[in-house]
């Protein structure tokens, strides 16, 4: 018998083909973009921890709102000090 393939293979900053279990949120996101601020879901706070999806959450929701004509930006995080983060401080508002 041959061994299935292991789906979940952590690829940081990169979209899984399927966001299992998430239909309800990215739903809720999606009506919450066409109703308004007033919508309860309309600011979210993903927690999770590491290779849980957040990062892939967010590149859903990103692309929900693209779809209905919003402008969206995608930015990095670093820790000060590391690689690249005086480019992320210069880049902000720029």
């Amino acid at each position: 018998m041959a061994a299935r393939e292991n789906p979940f293979t952590p690829a940081f900053g990169t979209s899984p083909p399927v966001l299992a279990g998430r239909d309800d949120i990215l739903a809720d996101w999606d009506n919450a973009l066409e109703t308004g601020p007033h919508h309860p879901d309309y600011t979210l706070l993903l927690l999770g921890m590491r290779g849980a999806g957040k990062t892939a959450m967010l590149n859903a929701l990103e692309e929900l709102a693209r779809n209905q004509g919003w402008i969206t930006i995608s930015r990095g995080c670093r820790l000060p000090g590391t690689a690249g983060s005086d480019q992320l401080r210069g880049g902000i508002g720029s």
